[in-house]
């Protein structure tokens, strides 16, 4: 028997009834269905496995902060400095866009989940 999960946003006993009707009708046997509360929601999110890659999130904000230091000091140094100051500060925007992109959450790989 394997699990399937249904989201439908502010969904009532109407609904989910509709749903079970459409899948009895298409053959499938439905064992349970309940409609969710939040807590629930929260739980079945978990276990999709939804989680944030810490590991580029950490990545992207040394990058960011340290490129952008690094800028920062070449800036004030002034002169020729200010050509490395700008490479320097394209890559801290870099860093910032990874560090935001690793942010969010996204589910986990097949591979990873087991």
């Amino acid at each position: 028997m394997s699990n399937l999960w249904i989201r439908i946003d502010d969904a009532d006993t109407v609904t989910k009834n509709r749903a079970l009707h459409a899948l009895n009708s298409a053959g499938l046997e439905v064992a349970d269905a309940w409609l969710g509360t939040p807590d629930l929601t929260h739980e079945i999110e978990t276990r999709l496995g939804h989680r944030r890659d810490w590991a580029g999130v950490t990545l992207g904000g040394a990058i960011a902060a340290g490129f952008g230091a690094g800028a920062w000091a070449l800036w004030n140094l002034g002169g020729w400095w200010i050509a490395a100051a700008i490479v320097c500060t394209a890559i801290a925007l870099f860093g910032v866009v990874g560090f935001f992109a690793d942010l969010q959450k996204k589910p986990r790989k097949e591979d990873e989940a087991a």
